[in-house]
């Protein structure tokens, strides 16, 4: 067959004519791939905070004025509805413009004004695992009258004991080992590992009986003043146990 005496016209109606998909041997046809659509990332898991009713506090007053109030929280309680009944000592009433809690406090309600020589409610939630260890927090009142401070004591049950939360070496001194005592009450929680951060630094756990335990920090070196935390981890968590031992040496 001589393709010239078709012509190019001739040529190109016969490409024309190609079908968009080509057929297989069996006679399936073979479309194109359809692109697929990118997978979205998964909606972040909303906190689910326990319903719980709000645990009614009655404060005393401080030596400076302020009110102070009392949790009483267990040692492995995270989460704590409660209400404090902020005092307003003044003759008149007052009209509250703002709330500043601290550390894991948030406020869920509170009033829009507080009686003369009465008190408001003030209904809050303490999460004690985003508290970072801390054991009291406060609740400024920004009124018109002037700021009104609320203290908040955790007043936590104690279940871990250190010996000592701090530890010292000198520079130019020696390198040498030293030990911190924890004691643990019986059927709470346990040490599971130490870890302190640092180049050359290193911390070590071993268990003496008797829910003992014996933490051994090692500095690195003492050739200049520096300091470095060694941390305690604990199966189950303690929620208000920061568990860090703060290591320094210095001059």
């Amino acid at each position: 067959m001589r393709l010239h005496k078709y012509g190019l016209s001739a040529i190109a109606a016969l490409i024309l004519i190609v079908p968009a998909h080509s057929q297989s041997a069996s006679g399936s046809t073979n479309s194109p791939a359809t692109p697929k659509a990118p997978s979205l990332p998964a909606a972040p898991s909303t906190a689910v905070i326990p319903t719980a009713v709000a645990t009614n506090l009655v404060g005393k007053a401080s030596g400076d004025g302020h009110a102070i109030f009392s949790l009483g929280l267990n040692w492995n309680e995270s989460v704590r509805h409660f209400s404090v009944a902020v005092p307003n000592t003044a003759s008149v009433p007052v009209t509250v413009l703002g709330v500043q809690p601290t550390g894991g406090l948030y406020l869920t309600l509170f009033p829009n004004t507080i009686p003369a020589n009465g008190t408001g409610d003030f209904h809050c939630l303490l999460l004690a695992d985003s508290d970072g260890g801390a054991t009291v927090d406060f609740i400024k009142v920004l009124t018109t009258n002037g700021t009104i401070v609320a203290e908040v004591r955790h007043d936590r049950t104690a279940v871990a004991q250190f010996s000592a939360t701090s530890l010292q070496w000198t520079v130019g001194g020696g390198a040498t080992p030293q030990s911190v005592t924890l004691t643990m009450s019986p059927g709470t929680s346990v040490p599971i590992g130490v870890k302190a951060l640092g180049q050359g630094n290193t911390a070590s756990l071993q268990s003496t009986g008797n829910q003992r335990y014996t933490i051994t920090v090692t500095p690195g070196s003492t050739a200049k003043a520096e300091g470095f935390p060694v941390i305690v981890s604990f199966n189950p968590k303690l929620p208000g146990v920061s568990g860090v031992i703060g290591c320094e040496i210095v001059k």
